[in-house]
């Protein structure tokens, strides 16, 4: 009977042979069968093993070129097969980079010449493809009885990626100790004893010692007496956040001080715990510093001048758009910070009043397009308080080599002030015309009639018709008073600079000057305030003054403040019988009316000081609604209003 099989030579060689099993006895030849079956199925699982390792086993002999007895499978990851080399179309040493061969060769020869069993060499195999690969092989020789090596058993283990590891940490050192020794500033390895262990050619030029003096001494011994211990007083912080910074003054070998700054860093040098220090030369930076500071002392002084003027800085370019690139601190008297219209939050041009926007942005493109070296703007702002200021803006243009405008620098100027003057010059002599009109027109109307009821009376001859006269006088009389305490109140008007006026408490004191009677007055201003002229509580006395007088069977006065966009409007009603159609504009006139006719007409003028609108829109026979409408900006909710 025959039976294939493994079978492993004397050598250890594995190879296949046909084995005759001649017996008689079964029982013996079952065993025998099983015994081959597990040494098969040991050979199996040694081969699986060392096919998933990292190794490849090699057999080979002591002969030229090294020819190959066994080499596991995986010789496959350099490119060659297991027959390849069992085979003899290939030596061992056919896979050796030539430039070692020689070296391996001579290694060898003296290793076997001691009597050595085992040693390890690091050389270079080429692939298949051409590849080169380091490999470390390790290897067992055996030897006959008299010494002679007959075999070499070994592993080879791939080192590619360790050798490149090294290559680059060689490298790296040699990078390491270039830039250590070319960097400008000082650096020190020190030990957290403060001693020196290593340190760069800048160190040693910096402080004028040798290496072997500064590598026997401490940092601590270098430093300045008055200051000398920093780095100890700052080691248990390094030591626990892993860095920190520090100034000290070195004295030089000359005898001469060194200011630096030096950061320190915790690292590990050499398996120990070290810092890693370096140091910078102060010397020509506290010299910037003193005239920095000069500089600095000026400027704060300069700038304590500006900020005490009413005159704003402004530097800034031009692209469409105003961009401030620098303002001085005396813009808060605006309400803004100098960051908010540097980072145009709000935007400078937001900050113009709508109405004057446009012009200015016209103003300014044609200055920027005709070249204009200065020039000058009035217009107005809206502060962040809600305010309207007037300004007076006075730019230099700063231009390129090329003509271009590279940026712009002026001053602006707060000239409301004076504009309230201009404004109340204007009033005033538009009032002294009115006051002139009311005294030649209509007084010297009331004296006329005054004088003819006098004459009158001369030639009555009852006493019936001269109670009629006299009553005439009186009542003419009473009308010129009238119009002479109107025309004192109404020069009021415009001589004070608007203000802050709170709807609900002008409201309250118009009507602790007034008899209501038995009228209801309701009211719903909320915490609202409006930019008016001071005598705004004279607008809300007249207008209920107005319902009283001419309201007929008046019951019930309504009034209330909405919020609508951007604009406030303020409604006030009455239940009376209301104004009728064709009188609706007429009542805002000079002169109407039965009593002097100027209530309604200081109402307008009043409003009209700040912008403030006012119009008659009721029902006529369902009671009067007077609109006062407030623009934007003129107005500020302090909590509360309806929307």
């Amino acid at each position: 009977m025959c039976s294939r099989a493994k079978v492993r030579k004397n050598d250890g060689e594995v190879c296949k042979a046909r084995v005759a099993l001649v017996g008689v006895d079964m029982t013996d030849q079952k065993s025998a069968e099983q015994v081959l079956d597990d040494t098969t199925s040991r050979l199996d699982e040694i081969d699986a093993i060392i096919e998933s390792s990292p190794v490849t086993v090699i057999i080979w002999s002591d002969e030229p070129g090294w020819p190959v007895r066994f080499i596991s499978k995986n010789v496959s990851r350099f490119g060659y097969t297991q027959d390849d080399l069992m085979s003899g179309r290939l030596k061992y040493s056919d896979m050796i980079h030539p430039d070692d061969v020689d070296r391996l060769n001579a290694e060898i020869r003296a290793l076997t010449g001691k009597k050595i069993r085992e040693w390890h060499h690091e050389y270079r195999l080429v692939t298949r493809t051409g590849e080169i690969r380091w490999v470390d092989e390790r290897t067992i020789a055996t030897r006959d009885p008299q010494g002679i090596v007959v075999r070499l058993h070994g592993v080879i283990f791939d080192i590619t990626d360790r050798k490149a590891a090294e290559v680059q940490l060689s490298q790296s050192e040699e990078k390491y100790r270039m830039l250590f020794d070319s960097a400008n500033d000082g650096i020190f390895i020190l030990g957290l004893d403060g001693r020196f262990i290593d340190l760069n050619m800048a160190a040693i030029a910096s402080t004028g010692y040798s290496r072997y003096d500064l590598m026997a001494k401490t940092l601590k011994e270098i430093e300045r007496a008055d200051i000398r211990g920093r780095f100890e007083e700052l080691r248990d912080t390094l030591e626990a956040i892993g860095e920190v910074s520090f100034e000290s003054v070195l004295i030089r070998n000359d005898g001469t001080e060194l200011p630096i700054e030096i950061n320190a860093r915790l690292i590990e040098y050499s398996g120990e715990p070290a810092v890693l220090a370096i140091a910078r030369d102060m010397t020509e930076r506290k010299m910037a510093e003193d005239a920095l500071r000069t500089v600095m002392m000026s400027l704060e002084e300069l700038e304590s001048i500006v900020n005490a003027s009413p005159a704003v800085v402004f530097r800034w370019t031009f692209d469409g758009e105003r961009r401030v690139q620098f303002v001085t601190n005396n813009v808060q008297q605006f309400g803004y910070s100098p960051s908010d219209l540097i980072s145009s939050r709000p935007s400078y041009s937001s900050i113009i009043m709508p109405e004057d926007r446009e012009r200015i942005l016209g103003e300014l493109t044609e200055h920027h397009d005709n070249s204009a070296k200065e020039f000058t703007l009035e217009y107005r702002i809206l502060t962040k308080d809600g305010r309207v200021c007037w300004v007076d803006d006075r730019t230099t243009v700063r231009r390129g080599d090329k003509g271009g405008s590279d940026h712009h620098q002026g001053i602006v100027v707060d000239i409301t002030a004076r504009k309230q003057a201009e404004e109340a010059l204007r009033l005033a002599n538009e009032k002294l015309s009115l006051m002139g009109s009311i005294t030649r027109h209509d007084v010297m109307n009331q004296i006329g009639i005054i004088m003819g009821a006098l004459t009158l009376m001369e030639d009555d001859k009852s006493d019936s018709d001269r109670a009629n006269h006299l009553r005439l006088a009186r009542a003419a009389s009473s009308t010129v008073i009238q119009q002479l305490e109107f025309a004192g109140t109404y020069q009021k008007a415009g001589t004070k600079a608007p203000e802050w006026v709170h709807l609900r408490l002008d409201l309250a004191g118009a009507l602790n000057s007034i008899d209501l009677g038995d009228v209801i007055v309701k009211h719903d201003l909320g915490n609202i305030e409006i930019w008016a002229d001071p005598m705004f509580e004279k607008v809300m006395f007249n207008l209920i003054d107005n319902s009283l007088r001419h309201g007929g069977n008046l019951k019930r006065i309504g009034i209330r403040a909405l919020i609508k966009g951007k604009r406030l409007l303020i409604i006030y009603e009455d239940d009376g019988r209301g104004v009728p159609p064709e009188s609706k504009e007429l009542i805002f006139d000079n002169g109407y009316g039965r009593n002097t006719g100027l209530g309604m007409f200081l109402c307008r003028e009043v409003l009209s000081m700040t912008g403030i609108t006012i119009r008659e829109v009721g029902e006529y026979g369902k009671g009067a609604r007077f609109e006062i409408v407030v623009p934007p900006g003129k107005f500020r909710d302090l909590g509360g209003a309806r929307q």
